[in-house]
């Protein structure tokens, strides 16, 4: 009897601490703690949507996407904190499949530059809110095409 009741409050307390809400979509890298992913390769189609807050004057804002095994990448967006006001939003969609990561530079006086570091990272309504040291604040949010709604249209053409 008391292996029984073992398991059902196992049972019980996986499922109050796992809700489909809580599932990451994101990951920090854990060695630097300076570059943010996705866990999964990024498809065509897919969104990225990034809200930013306090951005900082010297700082910019890359994402990019990685070569073979991740050793090389290229950049295919940027946004500079000169540029955005608190609270702004991009929207960036995926044209080609692969692994991506996002980072921020920044740039000191005398002109070095190197990455902002991340202080902690939070999930919220599907969303990854990541905090880093210099006080920006970006949230992140993934969404997939429906591919039932592309499988309609291409059954309709």
């Amino acid at each position: 009897m008391k292996v029984f009741i073992t398991i059902i409050m196992t049972m019980l307390s996986m499922s109050c601490v796992t809700t489909s809400s809580e599932v990451p979509l994101f990951q920090v890298e854990p060695n630097m703690k300076s570059t943010v992913s996705p866990i999964r390769h990024l498809e065509p189609g897919d969104t990225l949507r990034f809200t930013f807050d306090n951005l900082k004057i010297n700082e910019v804002f890359h994402v990019q996407k990685c070569g073979p095994q991740c050793n090389t990448a290229r950049l295919v967006a940027h946004w500079h904190g000169e540029c955005l006001c608190d609270n702004h939003r991009e929207i960036f969609t995926i044209m080609e499949g692969g692994e991506y990561y996002f980072w921020i530079r920044h740039t000191l006086e005398g002109g070095e530059t190197g990455p902002v570091f991340i202080e902690s990272s939070k999930i919220s309504d599907s969303k990854f809110k990541v905090i880093f040291a210099s006080g920006t604040e970006v949230t992140i949010e993934l969404s997939a095409p429906n591919k039932h709604n592309q499988r309609d249209a291409k059954r309709a053409e």
